[in-house]
């Protein structure tokens, strides 16, 4: 699931016009260039039925949204919720089948350090249900 979500936010012109490749899972180097994304696994809760595993997880992803500024923080953000606002379909043909839609859940802004060496920061807590891959 990891690569093909990371995949699919670069089908987002507008996001990849901000961040470029700048697009990381778990981490985001101190010091590295801003505006960026870190994305990072919350849960994971496997889908059962009746009769056993349903080969669906209810997958949750933390999108860290970052900027020199609040702003620019915020247009990140932005970006990646107008990816997640296409239609289940969509979102189904771009990955193969494997992430069945994205539902942004939570969004908080926050800000890390002291001036003048302050960043900005963006919390997307994104609902991701998808198949095992």
């Amino acid at each position: 699931m990891k690569a093909t979500f990371l995949a699919y936010l670069l089908t987002g012109p507008g996001l990849v016009a901000l961040v470029g490749q700048n697009i990381a899972w778990s981490w985001r180097l101190q010091g590295a260039p801003l505006p960026a994304v870190t994305l990072i696994r919350t849960d994971g809760r496997e889908d059962m039925a009746l009769d056993g595993f349903t080969g669906f997880v209810d997958g949750y992803v933390q999108a860290d949204c970052w900027g020199s500024t609040q702003l620019m923080a915020d247009q990140v953000a932005g970006q990646i919720k107008a990816i997640t606002r296409v239609t289940s379909p969509v979102i189904l043909a771009a990955t193969g089948g494997v992430i069945q839609g994205v539902f942004v859940m939570h969004e908080a802004d926050e800000f890390e350090g002291e001036k003048p060496d302050r960043i900005f920061r963006t919390r997307l807590s994104l609902r991701i249900p998808h198949l095992v891959s």
